[in-house]
């Protein structure tokens, strides 16, 4: 039997590798070696030609292609602006809110149509974000709503948070003043008193009040945050870096929307007067020394 080695090397660019193929061969005589080659190189090819249309991927998913028909953004959204108060529920905002934010932050979001595809509209991209803060929803849940790829929310979440951070942020929360960083206290966080430390010392107690009144208020304004943006009541599922853009991003819509007293059902159990009056849980945790050095000095502080 002859081994025709130049056929072979000449298909070794052809047969796809992992692929093994099992070949009838009579080569009794060397005369019909060259219709040999070319039969068995003409399979190859069409091997290889069949190989490559089932590796093609689609541009966009099939799905996906009636977005700008059956996608939620196109469907609902317009619905909602006809009742406000679905709409507040649904974005967190009114729609007056909305268009602001859009306006500020539609230089840094807009994306070029394409040959392939049409961009996601400026709207469309602050719609997906703002109902992954509302929502805490997964990239591939809004994904299917939306009628977008999962790793495209993905971007696009990163990218509105960036640009609300860096337009609304400047404006909400400006940077701190040298007198503000004179004021505001070093060091550890001084722990409450225990409650036999306190016996009849008066600055104690006035000190366990009001460093438990200052608590409140932080925990209250969390609460606020976590129950308008439900994104916070979980776990986030995404790399730390991406943390810090949400969380700011975050703050600078809170703080936006702080002035606006418009009806937000999942406040409205936090506005009884029940609800201020609820007991913290303890701090369970040991006491350092420069944690009480700090108490020492707010002591003073709150005497003098």
């Amino acid at each position: 039997m002859l081994y025709h080695i130049t056929v072979f090397s000449r298909l070794s660019t052809i047969i796809p590798k992992g692929c093994v193929f099992l070949i009838k061969m009579d080569c009794g005589s060397s005369s019909s070696s060259s219709g040999w080659e070319e039969e068995l190189e003409a399979a190859f090819v069409v091997l290889d030609e069949e190989e490559n249309k089932t590796k093609t991927r689609e541009w966009v998913h099939a799905i996906n292609k009636k977005r700008e028909t059956l996608g939620e953004f196109h469907r609902l959204v317009p619905e909602l602006k006809k009742d406000t108060k679905r709409y507040h529920m649904y974005f967190r905002m009114t729609m007056e809110e909305f268009d602001f934010l859009h306006e500020l932050i539609k230089p840094d979001i807009y994306k070029q149509n394409t040959q392939f595809r049409r961009a996601v509209s400026t709207e469309e991209r602050l719609a997906v974000c703002l109902r992954f803060l509302a929502t805490g929803n997964s990239f591939r849940s809004i994904g299917f709503n939306y009628r977008l790829g999962f790793s495209t929310v993905r971007e696009i979440v990163k990218e509105v948070c960036d640009a609300i951070w860096n337009r609304l942020g400047p404006i909400v929360m400006p940077p701190p003043t040298e007198e503000i960083d004179q004021n505001a206290p070093k060091g550890a966080v001084a722990p409450p008193l225990r409650t036999t430390d306190l016996g009849d010392n008066e600055p104690n107690k006035i000190f366990n009040y009001r460093l438990s009144r200052a608590r409140r208020v932080v925990e209250n304004a969390f609460g606020i945050l976590a129950a308008r943006w439900r994104c916070f009541l979980g776990h986030l599922e995404v790399q730390p870096e991406f943390v810090d853009k949400i969380v700011l991003a975050s703050c600078c819509l809170h703080n936006m929307l702080c002035a606006d007293n418009a009806f937000e059902p999942d406040n409205e159990s936090l506005q009884l007067p029940e609800a201020a009056l609820l007991n913290l849980d303890p701090l369970r945790r040991n006491s350092t020394r420069e944690a009480f050095q700090v108490e020492r000095v707010r002591k003073g502080r709150i005497h003098s």
